[in-house]
């Protein structure tokens, strides 16, 4: 029970960070600033490897249901 609100907490203040992020983004850079960097975020995105885009899906994965730990997958 525990491990499971940290990784709520974790996930939580990891969204938190980046819609902060995001909105300081907007309001700094303005439109035009932004779909630049949107349409480079998407090409970089694009040119990384599946076996490198499927690593933090794993990860996530991994920490929302533990399925490596010492006590199998949660029943």
């Amino acid at each position: 029970m525990h491990n499971e609100d940290l990784i709520h907490t974790i996930l939580h203040f990891s969204t938190n960070i980046i819609y902060f992020g995001i909105l300081s983004g907007y309001s700094i850079l303005g439109n035009e600033e932004l779909l630049i960097l949107n349409s480079w975020l998407q090409e970089f995105l694009y040119n990384l490897s599946d076996t490198i885009k499927a690593f933090p899906i794993l990860l996530l994965t991994d920490l929302c249901i533990r399925f490596h730990s010492p006590h199998g997958p949660r029943e």
